[in-house]
């Protein structure tokens, strides 16, 4: 709620939030006219907008991994679940599921590297297997630059922070560097309505 309060106001206005208990209840406000949007995850919008008279617009507040829910403190699952993320990861399986549900939008979270030799051997002896694979394994590609546009207010830093969660210099002058030719050689000189390229997050050094 907050970052739709946020987001409202570098608009210029202020949002009157409607609470409800799920994703079904949202969008069947917004297609009776009880509300006129709803925010929830950027896939999730689009599936509920396929085959709807609903449309996707904006921007992301911001960019955040995917995660898998374990019960606390079961450390055995815990090594278990990255042991697997790490193997499907190193021989292409990852980035081939990845690709099936999410095609080019989503990207898998960096995995650290798979190391057979040093894992617990119970451990994978669970995650190693000789059947076929479901998915024929592809390599890891990047996504496509994402758009942003630019709202009242809008700053680099303030569009990195969003985008990325980060508002240092290196930040948004990655943005501002794959969008120099639409900018111009001032890096505050943005225009609202302006269409701006957001290119993956830079690399750390």
């Amino acid at each position: 709620m907050d970052h739709v309060q946020t987001q409202a106001r570098k608009c210029g206005f202020t949002a009157q939030l409607l609470a409800v208990a799920s994703h079904a209840e949202a969008v069947g406000a917004v297609l009776t006219g009880e509300a006129d949007a709803f925010s929830t995850d950027s896939l999730a919008l689009e599936r509920f907008a396929t085959g709807r008279p609903l449309k996707v617009v904006g921007s992301p507040f911001s960019q955040e991994p995917y995660g898998v829910g374990l019960p606390k403190g079961d450390e055995p699952l815990r090594r278990l679940v990255n042991l697997t993320l790490e193997a499907l990861s190193a021989d292409g399986t990852l980035a081939a599921m990845y690709q099936k549900w999410f095609q080019d939008r989503v990207r898998p979270y960096p995995i650290p590297p798979f190391n057979k030799d040093t894992a617990d051997p119970d451990l994978l002896a669970l995650v190693t297997t000789n059947a076929p694979p479901l998915l024929a394994p592809v390599a890891d590609a990047p996504p496509p630059s994402a758009r942003y546009v630019v709202h009242k207010g809008d700053t680099l830093s303030r569009i990195a922070e969003s985008v990325y969660g980060d508002m240092s210099p290196q930040a948004w002058q990655h943005i501002y560097n794959a969008n120099k030719a639409a900018i111009g050689a001032d890096p505050s000189r943005l225009r609202i309505g302006m269409q701006l390229t957001i290119p993956n997050p830079y690399p750390n050094p």
